[in-house]
């Protein structure tokens, strides 16, 4: 699945009729993503129409976060305000798209992404 079309069931059902959030909310989502479409379709060196919801992965979100406050000087909240968007969107992929829930190598990268501390580290978790 392309991740334009993920995001467009993220804008027009998720956030609005799922979790029922703000405009405002959907307006601070929206300019996330249109910073890290661009920066994905850099990293993976593809037009933007061409990225896979396959190639999210926590590298790629740790770099876009990285990049921001280095390239962009943006504060750590405002970091971490996008960092919050990217968890929302794993999450109604693991939500609405349990089919993706086993691609690629070892542990499940929405996974992962949804247990980025805001300092980029992987926080250990044990069931208990």
């Amino acid at each position: 699945m392309t991740l334009i079309r993920c995001l467009q069931q993220f804008f027009t059902y998720y956030l609005t009729r799922i979790k029922g959030v703000s405009p405002n909310t959907v307006q601070v989502h929206k300019k996330t993503f249109a910073l890290f479409l661009p920066f994905a379709a850099g990293y993976y060196s593809c037009p933007v129409r061409e990225l896979r919801v396959e190639h999210l992965s926590t590298e790629l979100v740790v770099e876009f976060l990285e990049d921001l406050e280095n390239s962009r000087d943006n504060s750590v909240r405002t970091r971490n305000l996008r960092l919050a968007s990217l968890k929302s969107l794993a999450k109604m992929i693991r939500l609405l798209y349990p089919e993706l829930k086993n691609f690629g190598e070892g542990a499940n990268p929405f996974c992962r992404i949804l247990i980025l501390s805001p300092n980029n580290h992987i926080l250990s978790w044990t069931p208990r």
